[in-house]
């Protein structure tokens, strides 16, 4: 006889129950986190990790001396794994502003790629479809609006680069018609 597969259930969020329910994610948490202030949700910041490897990504958002995480990393397979909840404050914007409003890590969501951000690594197909779910799941969920999802580039000019060779009006656009 066959023994069943569980398959837990990472974090207990509910799915939205429309067309775009919470993809599969694992929660493999991360110290380095504080408190959301109060408000909306209502932006997401794309990175890419200029590191190679997901569970690389893991280590080093474990580390507490490194002060830096993000809610979730996506690798180049389309896993998606979470290091902070939605509710928590991760670290990922740093010195940042959008439309005159500062301090991004207060009031969006941080998603890491797993690329090198050398602007020579791809970015797979399995990976850009797993952002697609995931955006158009978060903007469901909190009411995000397509154009709120933006590059660590565009909220932190001249500091940050990523995630360089990524089309983000491709993704802005494949979420928009989910939604």
């Amino acid at each position: 006889p066959s023994t069943p597969v569980t398959v837990p259930q990472a974090i207990p969020i509910p799915a939205t129950g429309g067309k775009n329910p919470r993809p599969p994610i694992k929660f493999v948490g991360s110290p380095n986190f504080n408190r959301r202030p109060k408000g909306e949700i209502s932006a997401i910041v794309m990175h890419a990790t200029a590191n190679g490897t997901l569970q690389g990504v893991i280590d080093w958002f474990n580390n507490p001396s490194a002060q830096v995480s993000a809610h979730y990393t996506i690798d180049k397979d389309g896993t998606i794994v979470q290091h902070v909840r939605d509710e928590h404050r991760a670290w990922h914007a740093g010195k940042s502003e959008w439309k005159g409003r500062p301090d991004l890590n207060s009031w969006a969501i941080g998603i890491e790629m797993v690329n090198w951000n050398n602007g020579e690594d791809p970015y797979p197909e399995a990976q850009h479809q797993a952002a697609v779910n995931l955006c158009a799941y978060l903007c469901s969920r909190y009411g995000i609006k397509p154009e709120m999802i933006v590059a660590h580039y565009d909220v932190s000019p001249g500091r940050k680069t990523d995630p360089k060779g990524y089309d983000m009006d491709r993704l802005r656009r494949e979420v928009a018609a989910r939604l």
